[in-house]
């Protein structure tokens, strides 16, 4: 304690007052290159929450953060974070799609292959899986299971546990460990169910 107050009443390094100043955050959009830089720091993920933070704080210019001053912020975020990568995804593999349709074409057109090969190729595109097993024996165990699987009520019936397990799982509390017994016995049930 004595210690404190010497080092308080005879040093040179006595607090003092200094003027406010508005700083500016890390990652702003005061310009193109700042700007930029925020909206790739934005897109990898991290730091996001803090970033969207201070954009929704944001006011007038040369005045301070005033707390979620601009909450229409949030959407662009949401908006920039889901949509955009969504929309932007699916034109990049469309675009990868048309790219190779375009190319097997132009090998096929050039007469590379032989006759041999282009029936080869031909057979395996238009070829098609058997979509639906059936059990043959309609009186046997299997087939009543496949159709108690294969039926509709009984895909709205395996909805509606997936939605309750995803909300049972969304709860801070742990209600009772047999609804999981319960749902986990379902999904082992399904695939035993549907094998052949």
């Amino acid at each position: 304690m004595f210690d404190n107050i010497w080092n308080y009443l005879f040093q040179d390094d006595l607090p003092h007052v200094e003027t406010r100043e508005w700083r500016l955050r890390p990652f702003n959009y005061d310009n193109t290159v700042n700007a930029m830089l925020t909206l790739f720091v934005v897109t990898t993920g991290e730091g996001w929450p803090s970033i969207r933070q201070n954009s929704m704080d944001t006011t007038e210019e040369d005045e301070g953060p005033l707390p979620f001053y601009r909450v229409e912020m949030a959407l662009f975020y949401v908006m920039f974070f889901i949509v955009f990568p969504f929309f932007f995804v699916n034109i990049f593999v469309a675009l990868i799609i048309i790219t190779f349709q375009e190319q097997g074409e132009a090998e096929l057109s050039e007469g590379d292959l032989d006759k041999n090969q282009k029936q080869c190729i031909d057979f395996a595109l238009n070829a098609r899986p058997r979509s639906l097993f059936m059990p043959e024996d309609k009186n046997s165990m299997k087939y009543r299971i496949w159709r108690l699987v294969t039926s509709t009520p009984f895909e709205y019936f395996i909805m509606a546990m997936i939605c309750c397990n995803t909300i049972i799982l969304m709860m801070k509390v742990l209600l009772l460990s047999s609804f999981s017994l319960i749902f986990t016995s379902i999904y082992i049930f399904l695939p035993l169910s549907s094998s052949e």
